[in-house]
């Protein structure tokens, strides 16, 4: 190969890699790839909504003295856990309801003493399980009756899990009510949005 045509030679290949080297020194440039990725979540296989209501273990309702001049208080408390496993933090309303205390012995004698008569006062609502939401929307029940009374409810985006709440219970016993053992029946009840 002659000198002119090493020096064309060398020339070209100098411009060669000026031109691939003058890209890297202009502006940043980006390039972008996206994927997508679907994961989906299903909810547990016959995932349902379930209520409780028990006596805590710190406390029943206290027996009271007869008393034919002074109404008496009769204080306890029971716990209320909701159990939400949809998945779908869709939210939940419970209502709280009772029946007369009833006299238990020597029925024909006396008087039942009225559901009305007991008072309810929540406390704040704790998550047993779950990373759900604490629902905390529960009402102080001034006086029980045998319908439905609004206590808790979970609004959208929350109540996903286990969540209870101890419920302090008044019960005022009137003046002159017979020694018995008087029974209720509290029931609660929940509704769910599908």
């Amino acid at each position: 190969m002659n000198t002119r045509n090493r020096i064309l030679a060398s020339l070209g290949a100098m411009a060669l890699m000026v031109s691939t080297v003058l890209p890297g020194l202009a502006a940043d440039t980006t390039v972008n790839a996206n994927a997508v990725v679907d994961v989906q979540v299903k909810g547990i296989e016959n995932g349902t909504v379930s209520i409780s209501i028990s006596e805590s273990d710190e406390d029943t309702f206290d027996d009271v003295t007869y008393n034919y001049t002074t109404t008496t208080p009769s204080y306890g408390d029971f716990v209320v856990t909701v159990t939400d496993q949809r998945g779908t933090a869709a939210g939940w309303n419970v209502t709280l309801q009772g029946t007369n205390f009833e006299r238990q012995q020597n029925k024909s004698v006396g008087q039942d003493i009225a559901i009305g008569q007991l008072g309810l006062i929540p406390r704040t609502p704790t998550r047993v399980s779950n990373a759900g939401t604490t629902p905390v929307a529960v009402n102080t029940i001034g006086s029980m009756s045998t319908s439905p009374n609004q206590f808790w409810q979970a609004n959208s985006n929350q109540g996903d899990g286990v969540f209870q709440t101890v419920v302090d219970g008044t019960l005022t016993v009137p003046a002159g009510t017979l020694v018995n053992t008087y029974k209720s029946t509290i029931t609660a009840s929940i509704t769910f949005a599908p």
